[in-house]
């Protein structure tokens, strides 16, 4: 998968910011920040592997919006039978 999930988004956190920020790593295809009951995740998807790698690598710790912000590479939970 070429996407990032993000934790710790501050309450308010919109796409279009978190899509400024995600594109400091590689330019983004999509970015959504969860409300409800994902409020404060989201996920961004890039082109390529190694545009998801240099997220991880350069955007884990950052800080948007006051809060500090975990990258880690998505995981599709597997629904069990």
């Amino acid at each position: 998968e070429k996407k990032v999930w993000i934790g710790g988004l501050a309450s308010g956190t919109g796409w279009k910011e978190l899509q400024e920020h995600m594109n400091q790593a590689g330019k983004t295809k999509w970015c959504e920040a969860f409300d409800g009951k994902g409020a404060g995740t989201g996920t961004a998807a890039y082109g390529t592997v190694e545009e998801v790698a240099q997220a991880i690598s350069q955007l884990n710790g950052s800080v948007l919006n006051g809060a500090t912000l975990q990258i880690d590479a998505w995981v599709k939970e597997t629904k069990e039978a």
